[in-house]
């Protein structure tokens, strides 16, 4: 009966409008256009706040593609980054030591399948998906490492956070792959 009563007096956890208030509209284009993208926002992030999507393009297409969106609270704090860069083909040990240790914060990283390699936990996910872009016959291939970092974490559980950094690095990662034109699939 209690639960009842908080429910219907939208108490949280059951108040909606705690959630963050995030729409498609409102999100960076380097997240993507995943229809799981704002579902995964909104469980990754801590409730009860307005965001402002921040998108950086930083460079052009193929060997210089880097691209940086960031969700900022109020634009003040950062709750969570996004970095799609260009990138060599690396073994996992080397990408985590190279690319993520600037983020290594204890949690430990679980493999899934997507691209190349993908790795995440409760505070990062990231994917490498292979890239020859397009026109360029170099003779070498190269990747893209997308990688989502979180700053700040919501009140999902740790297993339903990681879930929603995975969706958010593989929208993300579907859009750099179109962006940076490459041919080969990127196997997301």
């Amino acid at each position: 009966m209690t639960a009842g009563v908080v429910y219907l007096n939208r108490i949280p956890p059951f108040d909606e409008s705690a959630k963050p208030r995030i729409n498609k509209s409102d999100t960076c284009p380097a997240l993507g256009k995943s229809k799981n993208l704002v579902p995964a926002l909104r469980t990754a992030l801590p409730t009860g706040r307005n965001y402002i999507f921040v998108d950086t393009p930083i460079a052009g297409h193929g060997d210089g593609y880097l691209v940086h969106c960031a969700a900022r609270i109020k634009d003040v704090a950062t709750a969570i980054v996004l970095w799609s860069r260009a990138m060599q083909p690396m073994n996992r040990e080397d990408w985590i030591s190279k690319q993520l240790n600037d983020y290594t914060d204890g949690n430990p990283l679980e493999d899934f399948k997507a691209g190349v390699m993908a790795t995440a936990s409760i505070s990062r996910a990231a994917v490498q998906v292979p890239c020859h872009p397009e026109g360029r016959n170099t003779g070498m291939h190269s990747n893209l490492g997308v990688n989502v970092f979180l700053r700040e974490a919501g009140e999902a559980s740790d297993k339903d956070t990681r879930q929603a950094l995975i969706d958010i690095v593989r929208s993300a990662a579907e859009y750099a792959h179109k962006d940076a034109k490459c041919e080969l699939p990127s196997k997301l």
